[in-house]
């Protein structure tokens, strides 16, 4: 299965110019037409991503996030240049929604103890707090894998309802950044419980 995004997830598509010889054009009656730029922005109805990030060392969840829990525990966070000065966000768990794109299951991902940066427009996970809690990240991109599977490239999470198994989350690769597509879903979706729910990150300091 490829790594690369589909179609549909694409933030910005730019077209060449192409100039066909007249002589060959003969068939078509209408004139030739050229697209310079095409930008479309899909973070509508709170699509966005959940990217890994292991630079950080907390998980960071965006706007597109449902809060189910703030735990009244704000922190200071300083970015990548100490001289932007700190900034204090809260601490919460969050949800995300997951469409399989194989199976076209929807899934609900909580994530415990994230800094939640209201404005940012995507999500950061980070893969460390992910391994405390047991799931399995695997970074490598299949095309880099000799000998690939359906755990490559991916997170593996048991399922709560049946640890025998194990549910594959199946990463996508922008440039060389490897995330899931995500939304937010609904306060509704979240309390009717109809839908599997998987814990990235433990609720409990480790």
């Amino acid at each position: 299965m490829s790594d690369t995004l589909p179609d549909a997830h694409v933030s910005s598509l730019r077209t060449i110019r192409i100039d066909l010889d007249p002589n060959r054009m003969n068939a078509y009656t209408d004139p030739p037409r050229t697209v310079t730029d095409l930008t479309t922005k899909l973070n509508t109805h709170g699509m966005t991503t959940l990217e890994l990030d292991s630079h950080a060392d907390t998980c960071v969840l965006g706007k597109d996030c449902l809060v189910i829990l703030d735990y009244d525990r704000p922190v200071q966070v300083v970015g990548y240049d100490p001289a932007l000065g700190a900034k204090t966000y809260q601490t919460i768990s969050g949800v995300v929604a997951h469409d399989d794109p194989v199976t076209g299951e929807v899934i609900h991902l909580v994530i415990h103890q994230a800094i939640h940066i209201p404005h940012l427009d995507h999500h950061l996970l980070c893969p460390m707090q992910c391994r405390v809690n047991d799931v399995i990240i695997n970074e490598t991109p299949k095309f880099l894998d000799p000998s690939p599977t359906d755990q490559t490239h991916a997170i593996a999470v048991v399922d709560p309802d049946n640890l025998s198994q194990t549910i594959i989350l199946r990463l996508a690769l922008r440039g060389v950044i490897s995330l899931l597509n995500v939304r937010k879903p609904s306060i509704d979706d979240w309390n009717t419980g109809d839908t599997r729910r998987l814990a990235l990150t433990s609720k409990d300091l480790l």
